[in-house]
């Protein structure tokens, strides 16, 4: 029997903890003790110390000196950086997209999409996340532009995606709905109607998310 890599161990401790922290199972102020994790999950202490480093790198815990790692309270003022930020950089590239779109990449949009209303249809908010970043990521590859593209990681686009589809008011079949007015433009070649259809896609999910947040 193959072994499992420390990566995949590491990957799937990341994924536990992630989901118990979006879900509320783990709350702000939580501490989460390296030694338990690893007995529960029977892994080494370097192991989930590893998964805790990207944990903090996304800002889901914080790691205080002498204390321990603790569950970070998800800010409204950040949640609300991260979707202007991606606000500003989407239009730019659902303009372009709109302008410059082949029938290939459509069919990728489309079919992306559609895997979106399969996953949000089995009630797996996890696997509709995923689908949902590479939507946006298909759209934002269309320009070309590689500096956007980095700019668009740094907003933590994975993060705020899987939060709201466990936090928000909507079900993931509204929330996989929603994106059918980009596709719709992008099909009809529609600069103007990608462009509003971002904004509208972004500031009602950003305002309602951040409505409900304390």
């Amino acid at each position: 029997m193959q072994a499992i890599s420390k990566k995949k161990l590491k990957d799937n401790i990341f994924s536990s903890l992630q989901d118990a922290i979006l879900n509320g199972k783990l709350k702000p102020g939580d501490r989460i003790v390296e030694t338990k994790v690893a007995t529960d999950m029977n892994v080494s202490q370097a192991t989930v110390r590893e998964a805790l480093k990207d944990l903090e790198h996304f800002g889901l815990v914080e790691k205080i000196p002498y204390h321990g790692t603790y569950v970070k309270h998800l800010e409204k003022k950040e949640l609300m950086d991260a979707y202007d930020a991606r606000l500003v950089l989407e239009v730019y590239t659902a303009e372009l997209a709109a302008t410059h779109i082949s029938p290939e990449q459509l069919e990728v949009v489309k079919e992306l999409m559609e895997r979106m209303n399969e996953a949000a249809a089995a009630g797996d908010a996890k696997t509709f996340s995923e689908y949902d970043v590479h939507f946006h990521e298909a759209i934002l590859h269309i320009c070309g532009n590689k500096m956007v593209e980095k700019l668009w990681h740094l907003a933590n686009v994975s993060l705020w995606t899987l939060f709201a589809a466990n936090r928000g008011n909507r079900t993931l079949k509204e929330l996989a709905t929603r994106h059918s007015n980009i596709v719709k433009a992008l099909e009809n070649r529609d600069p103007d109607g990608a462009r509003t259809a971002v904004q509208v896609h972004f500031v009602e999910l950003r305002d309602e998310l951040t409505k409900n947040m304390i």
